[in-house]
C-alpha cells in the first residue's frame, strides 16, 4: 500500500475518533422555563402536591404495593410527575430534553433514596425511575449523587424527551414519614450541548477526513 494512502487512513481513523470523542463531551444546559420547586412548608398538609411549568401535577404520596416482596413495600413516601399512578405528564419544553435533575432539602432525619433497580419494562411502577413513553416506556439512566439529595436522569442516546411526547418520573425514598411538609425540592429540564472545545474538535476532525479523502482521490487518478 502506498505510504501516502496509509497516512491518509492514519487520519482518518484519527478523526473520526475525535469526532466520537466529541460527540461524547457534552454539557448540560438548563431548558428555559422547564424549572419547578417547592420549599417545606412545616404545616400538615401543605406543600404536598402542585403544577410544573407546563401545567403537570407533582404531588407526595405512597406507595401502595402490599406484597412486601418488591422493595420497597406499601406505604413508602415518594415524589411524581404527574403521582404515582396518575399515568402520564407532557413535555412543553422550548427545546428537547436529555436529562431531568431533581434536588431535595431534606430535613428529615436519615432519609435515602430507594434506589432498587424497577423489575418492570414498561408503564407504571412504584421505583425511583424517568420514562419516555411513546409506543413503549423507555427508562432514563438514573444517577444518584454523594450528597444524597440529589437524583439526576440521562436520556439514552437519540432519546431525547420532545415538546408533546409524554414522561413520568417517580422518586421513592426508603422513609415513610417524608412529605411536602418536611422536604422541599427544585427540579429542571436540560439540554446536552458540545462543549466549546468539542465544536473545535469536530470541526478539526471533519477538516482531516475532507483531506485525507482528497489525497485518496488524487492517488488514484495518478
Amino acid at each position: 500500500m502506498n505510504t501516502k494512502t496509509i497516512l491518509g487512513a492514519a487520519i482518518a481513523a484519527l478523526s473520526f475518533g475525535a469526532l466520537a470523542t466529541a460527540a461524547n463531551a457534552v454539557t448540560y444546559v438548563i431548558v428555559p422555563g422547564s424549572g419547578y420547586d417547592s420549599v417545606a412548608t412545616g404545616k400538615t398538609g401543605k406543600g404536598n402536591s402542585g403544577t410544573d411549568a407546563f401545567g403537570n401535577t407533582w404531588q407526595w404520596n405512597k406507595t401502595v404495593d402490599a406484597k412486601g416482596s418488591i422493595s420497597p413495600g406499601k406505604g413508602y413516601s415518594a415524589w411524581g410527575t404527574p403521582g404515582l399512578g396518575n399515568g402520564d405528564a407532557t413535555y412543553e419544553g422550548s427545546a428537547p430534553a436529555d436529562a431531568f435533575f431533581i434536588s431535595f432539602v431534606v430535613d428529615h432525619t436519615g432519609a435515602t433514596f430507594n434506589k432498587t433497580a424497577s423489575p418492570f419494562a414498561n408503564g407504571y411502577n412504584e421505583f425511583t425511575r424517568f420514562s419516555v413513553c411513546t409506543t413503549t416506556c423507555v427508562a432514563w439512566t438514573p444517577m444518584f449523587l454523594s450528597n444524597s439529595n440529589e437524583v439526576d436522569f440521562y436520556a439514552p442516546a437519540g432519546d431525547e424527551l420532545k415538546d408533546g411526547e409524554k414522561y413520568f418520573v417517580n422518586v421513592v425514598f426508603n422513609q415513610k414519614t417524608l412529605s411536602g411538609k418536611n422536604i422541599g425540592f427544585s427540579a429542571d429540564f436540560a439540554t446536552a450541548v458540545p462543549e466549546p472545545g468539542s465544536w473545535a474538535l469536530m470541526i478539526l476532525g471533519a477538516g482531516a477526513v475532507g483531506a485525507a479523502m482528497r489525497g485518496r482521490r488524487r492517488l488514484a487518478v495518478a
